[in-house]
């Protein structure tokens, strides 16, 4: 975690997510109380293609995904999580296999494909526009082997949805 003041920048590296969204929670009390603007940074995608919150929550809103999917990780202070579990989940709603994919064992979690081979992006595109502008993205639907985001952005959306819930932040570029 960095923080830039004054032309300063102080770093610390913070081991869990569960400990790094607790300084988060503190930094925004404590610069709120001091009447301080505040610009939050994360390196994962905040949102999935167009028609993917539809078809996991029935609207279009971005942050019925973030609620949807904050309503089933669980993620402890030791790091353990269940975010294969809830790729599992996400791709019974699809047909085929995928869209999520990538595992560290071929034999766990069956409903998740080891590699991409197979998967078709139909029902719901692969990439976001920004992705394609890009020219060199990782599928946030890609849950290992580098480059991969989709692991941090399922892990990463209950923070945001709690910092956001707690804080009444706003978000970009939602």
């Amino acid at each position: 975690m960095g923080v830039a003041r004054g032309g300063k920048v102080k770093t610390e590296y913070i081991r869990t997510r569960v400990v790094a969204q607790g300084l988060l929670s503190d930094l925004m009390i404590k610069e709120k109380a001091a009447k301080r603007r505040l610009l939050v940074g994360f390196d994962f995608p905040f949102g999935y293609p167009g028609g993917f919150a539809r078809r996991l929550t029935g609207t279009d809103d971005p942050f019925a995904v973030w609620r949807w999917i904050t309503e089933r990780i669980e993620d402890d202070a030791s790091g353990v999580n269940n975010r294969y579990d809830v790729a599992e989940e996400i791709n019974v709603l699809f047909d085929g296999p995928g869209p999520f994919w990538g595992k560290p064992s071929p034999d766990e979690h069956p409903g998740i494909p080891y590699r991409k081979a197979g998967i078709s992006y139909d029902a719901v595109p692969e990439w976001r526009d920004c992705d394609l502008a890009l020219k060199s993205p990782s599928s946030c639907f890609q849950l290992a082997f580098p480059p991969t985001v989709g692991g941090q952005t399922l892990m990463g959306l209950p923070t945001l949805w709690r910092l956001r819930s707690w804080h009444d932040a706003g978000v970009w570029p939602l």
